[in-house]
């Protein structure tokens, strides 16, 4: 038959279940203040500050440099500026795809070809790849992930 249980065995009961689980032991979304739509504690809205700013200051310190184009900025440059009709033939010598000269291509006869403007399509690039980042992230692990992820993608100095 039916046997009930006092409230003292159902919590003993449900304390079992929780330490025999193999993911207890990790923090819930609960745990770090992610559950639902509730607001996260402020810890955790100042993190996002501050990946924020760290963004951005990354972003603004890939930009600015004292010094002139590299030998890889220039060349890609001087291939850009050949007529889009040439370029599979000058690309014989360099072995890239030819997109990101075309978008160079048509770039620098916007914003010209000084320091600035060349660096400024990577980073328009690298912003938009973190778009889709985000979005994987966040549906991997939630909030914190996809900032996480974004973070560790922006300040990577190989990403540009």
């Amino acid at each position: 038959g039916c046997r009930s249980i006092g409230a003292q065995e159902a919590v003993l009961t449900a304390d079992k279940s929780q330490a025999d689980s193999p993911r207890r032991w990790l923090p819930s979304k609960t745990d770090w203040g992610l559950d639902g739509d509730s607001l996260a504690p402020i810890w955790f809205r100042l993190a996002q500050v501050g990946a924020v700013a760290v963004v951005l200051a990354g972003v603004a310190m890939m930009l600015y440099t004292r010094s002139e184009l590299w030998l890889d900025e220039a060349l890609s440059v001087n291939i850009a500026n050949v007529p889009l009709s040439d370029l599979p033939q000058a690309l014989k010598l360099d072995g890239a795809p030819p997109l990101y000269y075309v978008a160079l291509h048509f770039w620098t006869a916007i914003f010209g070809d000084g320091n600035l403007a060349v660096r400024s399509l990577s980073a328009v690039f690298m912003m938009l790849a973190a778009l889709p980042l985000w979005a994987i992230g966040r549906r991997q692990g939630g909030r914190f992930v996809a900032a996480a992820t974004v973070l560790v993608f922006v300040v990577n100095p190989f990403a540009v």
